[in-house]
């Protein structure tokens, strides 16, 4: 349907101005762009088929489900993407909640309903997308519910709702591993995590603002200031025997120098 409408659309005049051949020959990285997905399954395009249709130009396809297909994506998507109380003309979620319901459950039933054709067969599980979609349409009743329990909120704007900074936060603490694997590991970022708190590496993902000032130690301590290991060295009165015997009624082992070199590079090694 979507190549028969961009040829009755070669001309000067086109019925749906949106579409071009790139919005079918995706390739790579395009696929994932949400620009060309939102304006594939739009409005626009489903008025254009529904005219052509009309007229007989699309008799040879069944145009009315594309075109019920085609509406129903374009007003989920709007309504995942509100950015005031009304967002031209469409309320954010909670001010028509019975429709908006009645919207998102429609979009879960059809998603559970889609089989996408993989290699020429049709998938017998649901692929990530739908996954995703029917999760995001739960989660979004779900927190609603929650929020007008213990809030009293009125309406949510949609389009806050997301984890681009979460998305963005594992990608840099992944990035400081230097690692060129797809996988970290727990213990990796631990560490990272870590030092991303204490705000020496962050500089891009959350904001400018830092507690220290550059450089580029990999370490937070040097070899002169592992705290242990100094504090152990320059207090002897803790091993001193007698001390020890009259406050605890026993001696405690003297800890050799070797220990606490030891310690000290185990310090400086995490």
């Amino acid at each position: 349907i979507i190549k028969e409408l961009l040829s009755l659309s070669n001309g000067d005049y086109k019925l749906a101005y949106k579409l071009s051949e790139r919005h079918i020959l995706v390739e790579g990285t395009s696929r994932m762009n949400v620009k060309l997905a939102a304006q594939f399954f739009s409005n626009t395009v489903a008025n254009a088929i529904t005219y052509c249709g009309g007229i007989g130009l699309l008799d040879s396809f069944n145009y009315k489900d594309a075109v019920e297909c085609i509406k129903l994506v374009n007003d989920w998507f709007d309504l995942h993407n509100t950015q005031h109380k009304y967002d031209k003309g469409l309320p954010s979620y909670g001010l028509d909640i019975e429709k908006q319901n009645e919207l998102l459950m429609k979009m879960n039933a059809f998603c559970l309903a889609m089989r996408v054709n993989l290699n020429g067969k049709p998938s017998s599980k649901l692929l990530p997308f739908q996954k995703g979609i029917i999760i995001s349409n739960n989660s979004l009743m779900k927190l609603y519910e929650d929020m007008k329990e213990k809030y009293d909120i009125s309406y949510m704007t949609s389009r806050k709702l997301n984890q681009d900074v979460l998305e963005n936060a594992f990608s840099y603490i992944k990035g400081m591993t230097e690692s060129a694997s797809n996988c970290i590991t727990a213990l990796d970022f631990k560490y990272c995590l870590r030092l991303y708190i204490l705000g020496k590496h962050s500089t891009s993902v959350f904001s400018s603002n830092k507690n220290t000032e550059d450089g580029t130690d990999k370490n937070l301590l040097d070899e002169n200031i592992c705290l242990t290991g100094d504090f152990l060295q320059n207090n002897e009165d803790l091993f001193d025997e007698t001390a020890n015997q009259s406050e605890l009624g026993e001696n405690l082992a003297l800890m050799p120098n070797e220990s606490l070199d030891l310690l000290q590079h185990f310090e400086m090694s995490v």
